[in-house]
């Protein structure tokens, strides 16, 4: 079974459905799952994997109602690939249901919440500098965490107000304007912070690590967790950024193929998930646009 899911995972590299970060996470899955089955029912072949088990599998064995849909998700599409690759006739998990309780409405944090967050990152140090940086320029591009971390300075262009993008997800590139303040904190960030915390020669990262070379996932949901701590609003961490960057710009109803453009969303009904946070607003941009709205009847 190990072995499938491991060919499954690196099919979805080498197809660019995957970055090589979000490879070592799915990577690390497969075995905590294999694991988990082994240990608790016995489980080393696929055929064994029965509507029962993965009711239960889904059931128990989670704290967090995100890492149960990102893991619903993994099995979803492994299981799809078993069955167009002969190894099974059906998923297991296709007449499972999971409540989804993470929508796009309570993961976007207010703008009060976000003015919160960014006035209790101390700048004193480097480091200090470094994460308000990177909180202001999440927030301000609704850029993915690997994303993020996979930022090189050259893909920053200070002049021109923008940064490239080049490991998106599916592979794909794209470019993000940059506000005022991210490009401030930008060019503070590289005038007075990088270069002191750089311990590796020709590193070519944007963001830099304890380690001295580049940044790490775990490096940003330490920082994420402390400004939970602070702040005492739950939920902060990049995707919750991202997804409050899109819902802002919606809210001052930005056109929502540019959010399109500026999520990195191959698909529009994709995108049109965000209009569900207000469909007041919808109405009233409906309302303002069309032409025959204003037309007298009478």
């Amino acid at each position: 079974m190990q072995r499938k899911l491991e060919k499954w995972a690196l099919e979805q590299r080498s197809q660019g459905k995957r970055t090589k970060l979000s490879l070592k996470k799915i990577l690390n899955w497969i075995t905590r799952f294999v694991n988990y089955m082994k240990q608790n029912h016995k489980i080393t072949t696929l055929q064994k994997l029965t509507k029962k088990v993965m009711t239960k599998y889904f059931t128990n064995n989670f704290k967090s109602q995100a890492t149960k849909e990102i893991e619903y998700y993994y099995l979803k599409s492994f299981f799809k690939w078993c069955i167009e690759n002969n190894h099974l006739i059906s998923s297991p998990i296709d007449k499972i249901k999971i409540t989804t309780t993470t929508t796009i409405k309570n993961r976007a944090l207010t703008k009060q919440q976000i003015a919160t967050i960014i006035n209790q990152i101390t700048t004193e140090d480097f480091y200090g500098i470094q994460n308000r940086c990177i909180v202001e320029l999440s927030y301000a591009t609704a850029i993915r965490i690997n994303e993020l971390i996979q930022l090189n300075t050259e893909d920053i262009d200070l002049e021109s107000r923008r940064i490239i993008i080049k490991h998106g997800k599916g592979n794909k590139q794209r470019i993000l304007p940059l506000i005022a303040t991210a490009v401030a904190w930008l060019r503070k960030y590289l005038a007075k912070a990088r270069a002191k915390l750089i311990k590796k020669e020709k590193c070519p990262a944007l963001f830099i690590g304890k380690a001295g070379g580049r940044i790490s996932a775990s490096y940003i949901d330490r920082l994420m967790k402390r400004l939970r701590e602070k702040t005492k609003i739950p939920g902060i961490s990049i995707h919750a950024l991202r997804h409050s960057c899109a819902t802002h710009l919606l809210q001052q109803e930005l056109n929502i193929v540019y959010i399109q453009r500026l999520l990195g969303h191959q698909n529009l009904a994709t995108t049109q998930r965000y209009l569900s946070v207000d469909n007041v607003l919808l109405r009233k941009q409906y309302v303002k646009a069309h032409p025959r709205d204003k037309i007298d009847i009478n």
